[in-house]
């Protein structure tokens, strides 16, 4: 790429981010030939379930100069053979696993039992430009910090708002049309839209088969939380948030919002305003209920099938009893974690090499070659200034291919956990005009007043978080499950029965256990 352009999205990047021009690479970046041994996660939609034959990986091969003698291990059994290949003493770790998407809870692990390095002594030197955006951005820094200050692996970034806030609410417009009824902004105007479609027969079959609103459990809790004040820390952390009045730490179940928030959920399921299935099917039908024109709306990233012009999204969300809504699926800068580390069988000599090979893909040209492919090859930028694939990769699709197989010829986006930072110059999927912009608007006026990142626990403190809060978040999903489906009655006393469960789970101790971490990302005294 020519300088100028270089400079340009430099420039465009200082803007956006406030911060200074992140490292020009310089290719290639080693002066003989070089070969890393890489442990990679790869799902079966990958060419052969190879990275191997990505193109994008195959062009920085030839950019780079560093060769990767690839070992691909399918998802459905990396975690068992990670830990094998750990336990087996006798044999060799390869130099790198890539895409790991290893807990902070395990690096701590591995790093104690000296199977993983501290990279954090190399990072500035070999890896300028994920160095800068860590120390621009406050929420990669509290993820992937350990309590002692170790960084055991690097995380996929997100700092496009694109990928940062998933669960966008997708209205059929032939449903609307028919309706003629504008788009809802509160509670009560979503359950009259949602009444309304329940019996307008606007796919004119004759039949009362429309589907309303159908969703995944998950998407659907996490949707409406933010209407009623629940939730207020981000996509990371459930349970445990702030109380926006007091500010107080609380277990969000405990407040008597949740109680409404039942009420609410439980009126629209009985009302059939909800997909009736969706705790036992959640929105795996969604593809196949939009394809046979019955499906009215969707809580998703993007849009149902093939995503047509039939949908679109409504860029707020809904006011409720809960003071300002917001939406709670609002991720902080790091998606996952874990997905470069280096082992302690690596070569001293390969590290800064290691390093310097992921540390384009922190870069917006580098991580556009690693997750979408190669420019004016796989995809181009059209003279209107949008990026779309070129002719040639659309002709390699077929018919019964995947969205995230088409992908995966070019780049290793499908799957996530990739080691490179998301701008908002990728293509397709997210990236769509409607999905994007939709996004832009939740993280600019939506987003919750601060969000918590993905936390490194001390030992101690993950003992009490990963019994107590798992244990509560259970209790209160199966709860509101049996209310909404009316196998509970909700009234005072059920619901103080409800309340005095979660006072026998020693909530107290979970609230204890954030306060010392949120304590060690934020600082004493701060607010949380």
């Amino acid at each position: 790429m020519k300088l100028n352009r270089i400079l340009a999205l430099a420039l465009a990047l200082f803007m956006l981010l406030g911060c200074t021009a992140l490292a020009e690479t310089t290719f290639p970046i080693v002066t003989e030939p070089t070969t890393l041994h890489v442990m990679a996660q790869v799902g079966s939609y990958y060419p052969n379930q190879k990275l191997d034959n990505v193109h994008g990986l195959q062009k920085y091969e030839q950019l780079s100069g560093v060769h990767i003698e690839w070992d691909n291990v399918n998802n459905s059994v990396f975690s068992e053979q990670l830990s094998a290949r750990i336990g087996d003493t006798d044999t060799k770790l390869p130099d790198v696993i890539l895409r790991g998407k290893i807990s902070n809870d395990k690096l701590a692990e591995y790093g104690r039992d000296e199977v993983i390095i501290d990279l954090k002594p190399y990072l500035e030197e070999n890896a300028p430009n994920f160095w800068k955006l860590y120390n621009e951005e406050e929420t990669i820094k509290g993820a992937i910090t350990g309590t002692n200050g170790e960084i055991w692996g690097l995380p996929q970034v997100i700092l496009g708002a694109e990928m940062r806030t998933p669960t966008k609410l997708w209205l059929n417009k032939k449903a609307m049309d028919k309706i003629g009824m504008e788009d809802p902004k509160t509670l009560d105007d979503f359950v009259k839209v949602m009444t309304a479609i329940r019996d307008s027969d606007w796919n004119g079959n004759g039949e009362k088969d429309e589907v309303t609103v159908i969703a995944s459990v998950g998407n659907m809790h996490n949707y409406f939380y933010g209407s009623f004040g629940l939730r207020t820390r981000g996509a990371h952390h459930d349970v445990v948030d702030v109380d926006p009045e007091t500010g107080a730490l609380r277990v969000y179940f405990q407040h008597e919002n949740y109680r409404k928030y039942l009420e609410f959920m439980k009126m629209m399921y009985q009302n059939k305003l909800i997909y009736q299935e969706i705790f036992t099917e959640g929105d795996k039908q969604a593809n196949a209920f939009e394809q046979s024109d019955r499906l009215s709306m969707l809580f998703n990233t993007i849009a149902p099938g093939s995503g047509s012009d039939n949908w679109y999204t409504v860029n707020w969300s809904l006011q409720g009893p809960g003071g300002r809504p917001f939406h709670t699926q609002t991720r902080g800068a790091v998606h996952s974690t874990g997905n470069f580390v280096i082992t302690s069988d690596c070569p001293k000599e390969l590290i800064p090499v290691a390093l310097r090979w992921v540390d384009y893909f922190y870069t917006e040209e580098g991580s556009a070659l690693a997750l979408v492919g190669v420019e004016n090859e796989d995809w181009e930028v059209k003279e209107d200034g949008h990026r779309d694939w070129t002719d040639a990769a659309k002709a390699t699709r077929t018919d019964s291919m995947s969205n995230d197989a088409f992908r995966a010829q070019f780049g290793m986006w499908p799957g996530g956990g990739v080691p490179a930072c998301f701008f908002s110059n990728l293509l397709d999927a997210e990236y769509g005009p409607i999905p994007s912009a939709c996004a832009q608007a939740l993280l600019k006026d939506y987003a919750p007043d601060k969000i918590w990142p993905i936390i490194t626990f001390t030992a101690e403190e993950n003992e009490v978080i990963s019994t107590i809060r798992n244990d509560i978040d259970n209790f209160a999903k199966n709860f509101a499950a049996q209310v909404m489906t009316g196998e509970k009655e909700l009234n005072d006393d059920t619901w103080a029965a409800f309340q005095n469960e979660i006072t026998a789970m020693k909530p107290e101790k979970l609230i204890e256990a954030y306060r010392s971490a949120l304590t060690r990302v934020y600082g004493e005294g701060a607010q949380f």
